[in-house]
């Protein structure tokens, strides 16, 4: 596989990557397979002007910073979703608990 048949598989993949990201789909093996490619990359031997020019080409930069938008906003729905669970759960152990303390009335006559 030459250099740029692997960089046209890691930006698909990417693309892929962002797609499973943002429908929620598990997407731990496209990292796999991204980790692997990038190995396979370092194992090249090609100019740094002529990665340049080809990652230039397929839009590579902006493909990587679109991902990790992607993955930012993701974490913020997380960490969201995670935060009202919290609030939902300690609201419904405060309302438990309430009910089942015993409440004493003071009468003065």
């Amino acid at each position: 596989m030459n250099l740029k048949e692997s960089l046209e598989f890691y930006r698909s993949i990417t693309l892929e990557l962002i797609d499973k990201i943002k429908c929620e789909d598990d997407y731990s093996n496209l990292f796999e397979k991204r980790q692997n490619i990038i190995r396979n990359i370092e194992t090249l031997s090609f100019l740094k002007d002529e990665f340049k020019q080809i990652a230039t080409e397929l839009d590579i930069l902006n493909m990587e910073d679109l991902l990790k938008k992607t993955i930012s906003e993701e974490k913020v729905k997380i960490k969201k979703k995670i935060n009202y669970i919290k609030i939902t759960r300690e609201a419904r152990v405060k309302y438990e608990s309430a009910q089942f303390k015993p409440t004493f009335f003071n009468k003065t006559i």
